[in-house]
């Protein structure tokens, strides 16, 4: 009385237990336990892919990359700064890929300003609408694995309209 789908696993014992309706039975425990092991395996190509990664597999895919993602981000942020991640490894230490990786996070264009009497220095100011929330412990954290090492920074978060 099983069907064939149900008798899939039957198929890599020796013929002679083709006909066991107990050992069919028995077997079909397992195939519910190894269907979406299966599944994924299959389409384990998805996961690959921040588009098309389900959220609880972002972390682990931004942790191949060696980046950390902020668990309090939104999804999209998360997928939109792993997509971005080899351009940032390029760019990191640059002006260019700061404010890069600035704008993923914040959805705003930072200023990076270079004192003339402070080598080594820069300040990274930001406009921040009133009713945006950012962590400036996020951006700092930001700041610190863009910076070249030798140099200092100040980040000057200023209130917009």
């Amino acid at each position: 009385g099983l069907d064939r789908e149900s008798r899939r696993l039957l198929r890599y014992l020796p013929p002679i237990y083709h006909d066991s309706p107990f050992l069919a039975r028995f077997l079909l425990a397992f195939e519910a336990l190894l269907a979406p092991l299966e599944q994924m395996a299959d389409h384990f190509d998805l996961f690959l892919d921040p588009r098309t990664a389900p959220d609880s597999f972002l972390p682990t895919l931004a942790a191949w990359l060696g980046l950390t993602l902020d668990e309090k981000w939104p999804a999209a942020k998360q997928r939109a700064l792993i997509l971005a991640a080899p351009r940032l490894f390029r760019l990191r230490g640059t002006r260019e890929g700061l404010i890069e990786h600035l704008r993923i996070y914040s959805g705003l264009t930072a200023l990076v300003e270079e004192p003339e009497d402070q080598p080594h220095h820069f300040i990274v100011h930001l406009e921040v609408p009133k009713k945006h929330a950012l962590r400036k412990e996020t951006l700092q954290r930001i700041i610190e694995a863009n910076r070249p090492a030798h140099t200092t920074y100040e980040l000057v978060l200023e209130r917009g309209s």
